[in-house]
């Protein structure tokens, strides 16, 4: 095994990190390339409780391996046995100690550190660091340790266009050749890991791959404790990877971390921790922290669970688990891509923005739209028109149309932001796009409504992992029976015109989802508006 080993470092593993040490400009951007994003000491603190609540070490009579494949500066494994430490059996013990990273100078600073906690505090332990991909060196390991406490790399595994500015024409064929290489080994080891979806042929979760080789990792009544984005729980391309955790593994807790908690600098990302054990996942202590740092607490089990799994375990960790009641009560009604599908509405996307200077002119007959154009019943133009010279007009662009902005940012308290483009615009791809084959603008005013309400960005939520609202989450929101109500559409041509009747709009298509109102209170909670605003809404609702 060690032969293969060496062979796929030496042919995979070294060329692609070696490239990236080369040419990478400093430690942040280093950093940044590779994903490395430093586990919050209080993060860290409460995962490390939850592992350590899932062990008995009087079980283990001689030694006890522990083992960090992406460790960093070892802070997890720090506190790991901090914790440890604090249990009279780990007196008889050898701790043998494992930390793995492919940065060589990160590995030596944490065997420094863990070396210096462990005779500070008479801990019987051996240390065995080395600098190696954990991508590669687990499979000669797996099932070989007690406890496994990891934050993998986070990010994707595609070529960065940084470097087509910096380097010359030999050094870029090296970065394509060795990426390339990487990503076909990383697709045949980790197929589990691998996003049902991806743009072109990139798309290799590094995270994704980071947690298989940790759950490899553990024994047969080993432990493992890892960190990750959000979006694990709640993306629509690792549904394969979720069903391997909760049918492969018992899912003993998950704790959810809002993007609010600032808890990676700039990065604006939410974040779960997970404790998993061998066995099949019956019961999960789930655990919701707000921006202050406070948690509430609830378990997913009986008929909850069995839904997360056959709706693609999916967990709605940022709106509690309270709200799969709501999504049972919603699945009896049709979703978006249904109703379009059976009323003459259409899902498009118009014209590509690739070099749009060239795509576009100051004057002309066809408006285009852009993203940063348009936000809730709004569309401020730009004087940007399509050069019919360049480009040849869409046929829908004679229809008017839904459009909202694909770009919206995990942070905003409104994400799904829609409008309603009249005839004779072209919507640029940076906007989602909805007509209507018999140019219904009625029907698209009410669907409008639905769009930007909160009952409708509440479902939406629980399914958008990034800095976008891509068709394929908006397509799946399940909406109520339409009709062409005028009171609706008079409400809806009303705020189109600036009017101040979006709150009125909102408690009428809550109605018409059929909410009570200790339900839609419940729904606009999770969007922390203040009193004013629910006090304005509760008039609307009871008038």
């Amino acid at each position: 095994m060690s032969n293969v080993k060496d062979f796929h470092m030496e042919t995979f593993s070294n060329p692609y990190y070696g490239f990236i040490n080369d040419f990478a400009q400093s430690e942040y951007e280093s950093a940044k390339l590779l994903g490395k994003f430093y586990t919050d000491y209080n993060v860290a603190e409460e995962m490390i409780g939850r592992v350590v609540s899932e062990i008995s070490l009087h079980v283990h009579k001689n030694i006890l391996r522990i083992i960090d494949p992406f460790c960093g500066d070892g802070r997890l494994i720090l506190k790991l046995l901090q914790a440890i430490s604090q249990d009279k059996n780990y007196e008889t013990l050898l701790i043998e100690v494992y930390l793995w990273d492919i940065d060589e100078v990160a590995v030596e600073n944490a065997k420094i550190a863990v070396l210096d906690f462990v005779r500070h505090n008479n801990i019987n332990a051996k240390i065995i660091a080395e600098k190696t991909d954990a991508f590669v060196s687990c499979f000669s390991v797996e099932e070989s340790y007690d406890i496994c406490v990891t934050n993998p790399p986070w990010g994707l595994l595609k070529p960065l266009k940084l470097f087509n500015s910096r380097c010359g024409d030999n050094e870029l064929d090296r970065y394509k050749t060795s990426i390339a290489a990487y990503d076909d080994y990383m697709r045949q080891e980790f197929m589990i890991s691998q996003p049902t979806s991806k743009f072109g042929k990139w798309g290799t979760n590094l995270g994704r791959c980071g947690l298989e080789v940790a759950l490899r990792l553990i024994s047969a009544d080993g432990v493992c404790g890892f960190v990750s984005s959000a979006s694990l729980f709640n993306d629509q391309v690792s549904v394969p990877f979720r069903e391997w955790i909760f049918n492969q593994f018992s899912l003993r807790s998950i704790s959810y971390f809002p993007a609010e908690l600032k808890l990676y600098g700039s990065a604006d990302v939410s974040s779960i921790t997970a404790v998993v054990k061998t066995g099949r996942t019956e019961k999960i202590d789930i655990r919701i922290y707000d921006k202050n740092f406070k948690y509430c607490e609830s378990k997913l089990q009986n008929a909850d669970l069995e839904y997360v799994k056959d709706n693609d375990y999916l967990i709605p960790l940022e709106f509690g688990i309270e709200s799969l009641k709501l999504q049972m009560q919603w699945d009896s009604l049709v979703s978006l891509e249904e109703y379009c599908a059976t009323n003459g509405l259409h899902f498009v996307r118009e014209l590509d923005e690739t070099r749009l200077e060239e795509k576009v002119c100051s004057n002309g007959v066809y408006t285009f739209s852009k993203g940063y154009m348009v936000n809730k019943y709004t569309f401020v133009p730009d004087n940007m028109f399509v050069d019919e010279k360049n480009v040849e007009i869409p046929k829908t662009a004679q229809y008017a149309k839904i459009v909202w902005r694909d770009v919206s940012r995990n942070s905003q308290k409104r994400r799904v932001k829609a409008t309603l483009l009249p005839e004779n615009c072209v919507a640029g791809n940076s906007l989602g796009a909805i007509y209507s084959e018999h140019n219904d603008k009625e029907l698209l005013k009410v669907l409008l409504a639905v769009m930007n309400s909160y009952v409708f960005e509440f479902q939406a939520r629980k399914q958008l992992v990034s800095n976008h609202v891509p068709v394929g989450v908006v397509r799946k929101i399940k909406i109520p029976l339409l009709s062409k109500d005028r009171e609706l559409i008079s409400l809806v041509e009303c705020k189109l015109n600036g009017q101040d009747v979006e709150h009125d709009i909102e408690v009428y298509v809550a109605k018409m989802y059929g909410l009570k109102w200790e339900e839609f209170l419940n729904i606009i909670s999770t969007f922390k508006e203040d009193k004013k605003i629910l006090e304005l809404l509760k008039q609307k609702w009871f008038a």
